[in-house]
């Protein structure tokens, strides 16, 4: 099945709505509306992260890159876009930001969510750093050809466990 959610969580250890979320996710919007990924995020702010005020005033100006960039780098979440919009024209595509470190249950949860990734190009930001504004990032892609479980997992294995498997 492909995946058809408009952003995906990954939680990590910094506590949600009071609870420590980590190794689960939220699923957030749908591909299949045409809402903008921020506003799907307004949505769900709604009733999550409301200790967070700046995630209580976004709109449809607010960048979904420095959100992620926030989520991700400051919180320790993962967080995918799926970033598909004309399929028969480029296919389908996604990106990841992925925080500076990952707990064992991410990855797991991460890994296995890929099985909804097949035919997707995917970006893999990480190593971030927020200058004026504008958000630098090394980046890791796979084209639709790749397989991306064992891309993510060489990933995680290089970029986290340095190599060594646990």
């Amino acid at each position: 099945m492909k995946n058809q959610d408009k952003i995906v969580l990954f939680y990590g250890m910094d506590p949600v709505d009071g609870q420590i979320k980590n190794g689960t996710c939220d699923r957030i919007g749908s591909t299949e509306k045409e809402d903008f990924h921020i506003l799907c995020f307004r949505e769900f702010c709604k009733s999550h992260f409301l200790d967070i005020k700046a995630f209580q005033n976004l709109s449809y100006r607010s960048s979904i890159d420095v959100v992620s960039y926030f989520l991700s780098q400051v919180m320790g979440h993962v967080v995918f876009l799926n970033t598909t919009k004309d399929i028969e024209k480029y296919g389908y595509s996604g990106m990841f930001f992925m925080p500076p470190e990952l707990t064992e249950e991410q990855a797991k949860l991460v890994t296995s969510f890929t099985e909804e990734l097949t035919s997707f190009q995917i970006v893999v930001n990480y190593d971030m750093a927020l200058n004026a504004g504008i958000i630098e990032a090394k980046t890791k892609q796979a084209t639709s050809d790749v397989n991306i479980k064992k891309f993510i997992q060489d990933f995680i294995d290089i970029q986290y466990r340095k190599g060594k498997k646990k």
